[in-house]
């Protein structure tokens, strides 16, 4: 988290901005190397989507606990309506079509079909479209703001039920 709060990023076209992160999750995500690194995949793909979309100078993520035993990792970032328009053309209206692969603007397309492949390995899922149904990860369009989210699973070492909050 502390890599990312404050991070600055450039860009050719627009001024210079930065992440603002607010995390509500004090606890632990992974219990190995590879497991960290799947995390900060599917963190660094949704961060770099939003650097490169962003018609503004900050993005913002936000980080709490979900349930018991789960944490969502939320990424957003202004839009143009250009950019609203062209997502609801291309996916129909549907953006969990963002994440089956293959869909891009200027890409490869598979960054974000990535991460769901990471998010449904995560929790145990057979596929893709069972970590869509089940909304696990997805994205949305709001009052101007592209928003990407991931869950994860929470990590308790000690056994204990719930993660610890902090405000």
């Amino acid at each position: 988290v502390e890599k990312w709060d404050g991070f600055r990023f450039e860009s050719a076209d627009r001024q210079a901005g930065q992440v603002d992160v607010a995390c509500h999750y004090d606890g632990l995500l992974a219990s190995c190397c590879l497991e960290a690194s799947a995390v900060d995949r599917v963190v660094y793909n949704y961060v770099n989507n939003a650097t490169r979309f962003s018609a503004g100078s900050n993005i913002c993520m936000e980080i709490l606990p979900v349930g018991e035993h789960t944490v969502r990792w939320i990424v957003a970032n202004p839009i143009t309506r250009d950019q609203a328009q062209w997502l609801r053309q291309e996916t129909g209206g549907d953006l969990s079509q963002l994440f089956r692969g293959g869909l891009t603007r200027g890409g490869n397309g598979l960054g974000l079909s990535n991460c769901a492949d990471f998010v449904a390995a995560a929790f145990g899922l057979p596929d893709i479209d069972s970590a869509l149904r089940g909304r696990y990860l997805g994205a949305m369009v709001e009052d101007g703001w592209y928003l990407a989210w991931a869950h994860w699973p929470a990590l308790y070492p000690d056994g204990s039920e719930r993660p610890v909050v902090t405000q």
